[in-house]
């Protein structure tokens, strides 16, 4: 007999959202689909009702970011650049400290992770950014005056070559 909660059409509502149950196979794999982002997935009625299913697909990072579905998983280097780039574009405290990325937006690709780690090694000099801890990610460098982080505008640059670009950014408009 199907619990009245797995019931097709029932709604949990979840930190992520409503979800529904689509189908009810048996205790340990329920249908489910995430209402805001249509995500589906089978899960245990369990972790349904106890809510430990996660929407991979719902923002989580600054209001934008999401980890979406692929190899790629949290808590690597490649992860805290991309927190760290959607931190600088969608944190007000950022902002309040680091007024210049105020108006910084990234693709809206790069908002899933797997999308932005599937695209790091096309960026130029990825390789030295994976061998050298000094090296960073900008956005205004390849494309000058540029406040939007995407494939065609990124590039790793050293630390030194950024902290130069800013000078001379600043020195260009001064006089």
């Amino acid at each position: 007999m199907i619990p009245l909660d797995m019931l097709s059409g029932a709604i949990h509502k979840t930190k992520y959202g409503n979800l529904e149950v689509i189908e009810y196979i048996n205790k340990n794999s329920v249908l489910i689909r995430f209402q805001n982002t249509n995500y589906t997935t089978t899960a245990r009625s369990s972790n349904i009702r106890r809510d430990k299913v996660k929407d991979p697909y719902s923002p989580s990072v600054h209001g934008v970011g999401y980890l979406g579905v692929g190899e790629a998983i949290a808590d690597t280097r490649e992860y805290k650049l991309w927190a760290n780039m959607l931190r600088r574009c969608y944190c007000p405290i950022t902002h309040s400290y680091s007024p210049t990325y105020k108006d910084c937006t990234v693709s809206e690709e790069w908002h899933n992770f797997q999308n932005f780690y599937k695209d790091l090694p096309k960026i130029p000099n990825y390789e030295l950014w994976l061998n050298n801890r000094n090296y960073q990610l900008d956005k205004d460098i390849k494309v000058e005056g540029n406040k939007n982080y995407s494939l065609d505008s990124c590039l790793f640059v050293t630390s030194n070559e950024n902290v130069l670009n800013g000078i001379m950014k600043r020195a260009t408009i001064k006089h």
